[in-house]
């Protein structure tokens, strides 16, 4: 789920 993607897409691009 990379929720992450949505505020840091560049830092948390993963599948966090």
């Amino acid at each position: 789920m990379n929720f992450h993607s949505q505020a840091f897409p560049l830092l948390y691009n993963f599948p966090f």
